[in-house]
């Protein structure tokens, strides 16, 4: 039994040490104060990223971007 345990824990830590988070990933999250509706969008050259605001104002979203890169914040209707 005792055994047992130890090899099923040695085996979780291998296949739990060679996990990477993802370099590429972007998360962004925030606050909106009086906000004027109940989505967000993140807008790139060649992507729209959308996600939605909870009754506190607050959003958060992730995605993977491959380089650096302006985006452009929308909020409500403009």
């Amino acid at each position: 039994m005792r055994f047992n345990k130890l090899f099923i824990f040695i085996i979780s830590s291998l296949l739990f040490s060679g996990t990477e988070p993802d370099p590429s990933l972007v998360t962004i999250k925030g606050t909106i104060t009086n906000h004027i509706g109940n989505s967000v969008n993140f807008i790139l050259k060649d992507a729209n990223y959308d996600t939605k605001v909870d009754e506190n104002g607050e959003f958060e979203i992730s995605f993977s971007l491959g380089s650096p890169n302006y985006l452009q914040f929308q909020h409500g209707v403009e």
